[in-house]
């Protein structure tokens, strides 16, 4: 396994460091062990929900294969349009240590990963034996108990995943805390205010997997609670394929939020302490 990988790996129980022999993660505080399959390190319990989405995305990736498709939870178009925001949010980056937290088969990020050292973090197995051959540093783990150093990479993404967490206050709090201080996190869902979005969702309950529509005031209140800066918000009209960028939250105009498809923010962490954990 690589180093740098390793150096940032932490036990999922306790949090404390491991240590890499005959292929097996050993814990040195509680001792527990963690398996290596197809050289992607396991971290994780999983719990009743974590199993629902990882039987579901294992069955996309099985019915679409490496796709796009297979990521996509309303269709490319929507899919390739949030992309295309991200990248263009993250600019022209090199040399970063960076994660894609629900990385999925990584067809969302892995433009990065010629110039920079990209781990994806995804319960599928499946999904991320496709990330691997993109150039990825694979984890098996829980995006709400990511199995990480604090303060390990300069820049967070996490692209559509926080729908499907119930906790988003904890979730949040894990991507600030393995973040740099001044490092950047960029969070992107669907828009829970949408109209036509609540309209199909009531209608049609049944033909996407259950989601956690937090609203995007909720999201920038528990980010505000978590020490980092907002640089934008960025509401997506898809399928009009437009884009706009607000600074401040206050200014949001309610037809905006309405009419949005979903949003992208970019934040950075302020923070000013700095654990020696990740050096």
């Amino acid at each position: 396994m690589d180093e740098r990988l390793l150096s940032r790996l932490r036990c999922p129980l306790c949090h404390s460091s491991l240590s890499l022999k005959d292929q097996i993660l050993m814990c040195s505080g509680c001792q527990e062990t963690y398996s290596i399959y197809n050289k992607i390190p396991r971290l994780l319990k999983l719990t009743e929900i974590q199993s629902y989405w990882q039987n579901y995305f294992d069955e996309r990736i099985e019915k679409k294969g490496d796709s796009l498709a297979a990521n996509s939870y309303l269709n490319q178009g929507h899919f390739r349009l949030l992309q295309q925001t991200v990248l263009k949010v993250t600019g022209n980056i090199k040399d970063l240590m960076i994660i894609d937290v629900g990385c999925g088969t990584g067809h969302f990020s892995f433009p990065l990963v010629t110039d920079n050292y990209l781990v994806g973090l995804d319960l599928s197995h499946k999904m991320l034996q496709a990330a691997q051959a993109k150039g990825f540093h694979p984890i098996q783990a829980s995006a709400l108990e990511p199995p990480l150093a604090d303060n390990s990479f300069d820049l967070v993404l996490a692209n559509s995943i926080i729908q499907c967490l119930a906790d988003a206050e904890k979730f949040l709090a894990e991507l600030v805390r393995i973040c740099i201080p001044r490092g950047r996190i960029i969070i992107s869902a669907f828009n829970s205010q949408n109209i036509f979005f609540r309209i199909l969702h009531h209608l049609e309950p049944e033909r996407k997997p259950s989601l956690f529509l937090h609203p995007l005031k909720k999201i920038i209140k528990l980010l505000s609670k978590q020490k980092v800066g907002i640089l934008g918000i960025y509401l997506l009209f898809y399928p009009l394929k437009f884009k706009k960028k607000f600074i401040n939250f206050r200014k949001l105009q309610s037809i905006f939020l309405f009419l949005a498809s979903s949003f992208v923010i970019e934040a950075k962490k302020i923070d000013s302490s700095f654990s020696s954990d990740a050096k």
